[in-house]
């Protein structure tokens, strides 16, 4: 079980930093943000 669910508001206002980085759930899952703002 995923302990910190992704929302669909917490991926789309993810917002570009100096280094790339991961929004993590938890459960395997992870956004990747770039450092230019691409999202995947």
């Amino acid at each position: 079980m995923p302990t910190n669910k992704l929302k669909d508001a917490q991926c789309r206002g993810a917002m570009p930093k100096a280094r790339p980085y991961k929004i993590l759930d938890g459960g395997g899952l992870h956004l990747f943000v770039s450092s230019t703002g691409a999202k995947t």
